[in-house]
């Protein structure tokens, strides 16, 4: 049997610029099912820390579903601590989503989800252009995200 993941755990992510964190914040379950939701936090870290609610504390970087209890049952990834989930991360961010898979962020057709509907927006406003784009990652991608400049204004 697998390990169970819980909300507010904290997610050791190794990469080659050193450790890097995230905290697990929801689960989407609704179908379709996008599962967990990492929030991950800036920063590297040449070693863990002792303390995490300093880390949690911090603004993130970015927003992504993940395949969380599989990372964590391979043991690619590791829940080291639990912290109560600040209170700027507790409401379920909204992503942004166009089927086009060729549209840029100007493109018409955009839509808004907050994790329970859907709408169109056409042209996303500046505060949405920053918005998650509605996507799963794997561990690779992940890691490369974080070890990039990466950011929810870099993706389409």
């Amino acid at each position: 049997m697998g390990k169970r993941v819980k909300f507010g755990d904290v997610i050791e992510i190794p990469t080659n610029k050193g450790l890097a964190y995230a905290i697990y914040t929801h689960r989407h379950v609704d179908p379709p099912v996008f599962g967990p939701l990492l929030r991950v936090f800036a920063g590297f870290h040449k070693k863990r820390p002792k303390d995490f609610k300093e880390i949690v504390a911090n603004p993130i970087r970015f927003s992504k579903f993940f395949p969380l209890v599989q990372v964590i049952n391979r043991k690619i990834f590791e829940v080291v601590a639990h912290e109560e989930i600040p209170k700027h991360l507790q409401t379920f961010p909204s992503f942004r989503n166009n089927p086009n898979t060729k549209a840029k962020r100007n493109d018409e057709g955009w839509w808004i989800w907050d994790g329970k509907k859907e709408w169109k927006v056409g042209y996303l406003s500046n505060d949405q252009k920053l918005y998650p784009k509605h996507s799963i990652v794997n561990d690779t991608a992940l890691r490369e995200m974080i070890e990039g400049k990466w950011g929810p204004d870099d993706e389409l």
